[in-house]
């Protein structure tokens, strides 16, 4: 529908990094706006434990997620003060 001029989406960049290239789509900054958020499921099999790799890497993910987090609680009540 974004191709035909039908609607907008949101999508990651790196999803659509060739079409911006070519000038095919194009990017609109959102300015002020409230982040936007998405879920990431990670899916392995019940009957066989993760790896240690894998168990680290996942608490590296989770950590990483609880630090954006804190970052942005404090973005969004720097702007609530008018900081």
């Amino acid at each position: 529908m974004v191709d035909r001029g039908l609607g907008l989406a949101f999508l990651p960049q790196l999803a659509v990094g060739q079409e911006l290239r070519s000038g095919k789509l194009a990017a609109v900054k959102l300015l002020d706006a409230e982040p936007l958020h998405r879920s990431l499921d990670v899916i392995h099999p019940r009957h066989r434990p993760l790896r240690k790799e894998a168990q680290a890497f996942l608490h590296l993910i989770k950590e990483a997620v609880k630090e954006t987090s804190t970052i942005a609680k404090i973005g969004r009540s720097d702007r609530r003060r008018g900081s």
